[in-house]
């Protein structure tokens, strides 16, 4: 719990030094791909966390990130600043909150789609419009492929899951057969 409210107060700070809309996503993106790194590679998170190295090996490292993903001055500073800090472990953390308060100030919502094969580019804009006006907001889209669904889609979005995969059809015949059932074999 202590955890998430610093992580919140790092997002909420990075959210708050963007004062442009225009820059939120650039931010975003930068902060989603050193977060992305950082959990992915075992070796960068042991580097910005060792702490027998001195800080400026550390922030040598991170800055060497930062430019290569060309990350803008906001998501540069909030990640020194947390590296100094000795916070840098609760990136990922950060990342996603403030991904969470950029979909905010963009009156965008995060949907994830579930399908059993990935969608195609030509798929994937009428899902998303479908999903946009019935929430009313703009939709940022995930996608995921998870073939036991067998077809169909399933869409979580604000909190509400919408399943039209071909299993849910199939368990909702099931029980209705059962329930039903009489005992003839007619």
């Amino acid at each position: 719990m202590k955890h998430a409210l610093i992580a919140d107060r790092y997002a909420k700070a990075l959210s708050a030094a963007i004062a442009d809309n225009d820059q939120l996503d650039a931010n975003l993106q930068a902060m989603s791909a050193l977060s992305e790194m950082f959990a992915e590679s075992d070796q960068l998170h042991s580097v910005l966390n060792d702490p027998s190295l001195r800080i400026e090996e550390r922030l040598g490292v991170l800055e060497a990130i930062l430019k290569r993903i060309e990350a803008p001055a906001p998501a540069q500073n909030a990640a020194i600043i947390m590296l100094r800090r000795h916070r840098i472990a609760l990136l990922p953390m950060v990342a996603e909150l403030f991904r969470r308060r950029v979909d905010e100030r963009s009156n965008r919502v995060s949907a994830t789609v579930t399908t059993a094969l990935p969608l195609t580019d030509e798929q994937v804009e009428p899902l998303k419009a479908g999903l946009a006006a019935y929430v009313g907001r703009d939709v940022r889209l995930d996608r995921r492929v998870d073939e036991s669904i067998v077809g169909g889609v399933v869409a979580e979005i604000a909190g509400l899951i919408i399943d039209g995969s071909v299993r849910a059809r199939l368990d909702r015949i099931s029980r209705n057969l059962i329930e039903n059932d009489d005992g003839s074999l007619n």
